[in-house]
């Protein structure tokens, strides 16, 4: 007998015409994963009937849906690419992707090697619900999404005329590799130990009578913040200076791979809380700002991506 493996798992997704349903033929994109926890969850409901022999008498399914996360290192695709342009509601238009309010959605695949046959579930009519991307200092740069969807399926053979596209071979990006950030009116160099940012997009099932599963997935109000996390020196008080006086601001920062580049901007932000605090005795002193992402009306978004 042979068992699944982490080790030897396939992930990837397509993008769907029609929610819920795999293109015919679909030509899956592999995508390059750290660890993911998509799965099928069924709500069931324990009968409340009333029994002499005190038992209970079933466990009814009464609903249903796709939900979970999978994490990644942030390297240069066009899988990446995709992600990025359902996360934001968008598409890349001359290098440049800023959020809008397109439906989209995707059909992901879990392959499992078990032997022959080989195992596959399915997850269709799935929306990402948010995304969130991680620099911190002698680290890789690394990113989680989150995504809801309508249903699952479960097969042991490729659909038919299914093709299969690698993931980008490239490298992967890390903390030494952003060489450029930039943030409101500060002049000189901030040093960041930690620079991170979500976009949620509070997305909901939506559950109807006659159905096991959601008959669809609501987007919600769009929230973008960060976290950043600096050296506390004159610079940084300026950035601690604006928190105080509720200042508008900005930040953009780039990751390259030392040929290919992603610039994630928010150009209008404002920041919601801030401390610098003496934590104990040989500690190094930090700024710690949290910001909220706003829509600007110059840019006409609340945040572009530029590859």
């Amino acid at each position: 007998m042979s068992f699944a493996d982490t080790s030897q798992t396939q992930f990837s997704f397509v993008p769907e015409t029609t929610l819920g349903t795999t293109p015919a033929s679909p030509a899956w994109q592999k995508f390059r994963i750290t660890s993911e926890s998509l799965i099928y969850n069924i709500s069931n409901t324990t009968s409340s009937e009333i029994r002499p022999d005190a038992d209970v008498s079933d466990l009814i399914q009464t609903g249903a849906s796709a939900e979970g996360d999978f994490s990644f290192e942030l390297s240069y695709g066009t899988e990446f690419d995709t992600l990025f342009e359902h996360a934001l509601r968008g598409a890349f238009a001359s290098s440049r992707l800023d959020a809008g309010t397109a439906r989209k959605s995707l059909s992901f695949e879990k392959k499992f090697e078990v032997g022959s046959p080989d195992e596959f579930l399915r997850f269709e009519g799935c929306r990402i619900s948010s995304l969130d991307l991680s620099i911190t200092s002698n680290s890789v740069i690394t990113g989680t999404a989150s995504i809801m969807g309508l249903s699952s399926s479960v097969a042991t053979s490729e659909e038919t005329g299914a093709t299969y596209t690698d993931g980008n071979a490239k490298d992967v990006m890390a903390a030494p590799d952003v060489a450029s950030i930039t943030v409101g009116d500060t002049s000189g160099t901030i040093y960041f130990t930690d620079l991170s940012f979500s976009v949620n997009n509070n997305v909901g099932a939506q559950n109807a009578v006659g159905s096991l599963n959601a008959v669809g997935i609501r987007y919600g109000l769009r929230e973008v913040t960060g976290k950043m996390t600096a050296y506390f020196d004159a610079l940084a008080q300026q950035i601690y200076d604006d928190f105080v006086a509720g200042t508008e601001a900005s930040l953009s920062f780039d990751a390259t791979d030392g040929t290919n580049t992603y610039t994630f901007h928010f150009p209008r932000i404002k920041y919601q809380s801030g401390q610098v605090v003496a934590g104990g005795n040989s500690q190094d002193v930090f700024a710690e700002i949290t910001w909220q992402g706003l829509f600007d009306s110059a840019e006409g978004t609340s945040v572009y991506i530029e590859n």
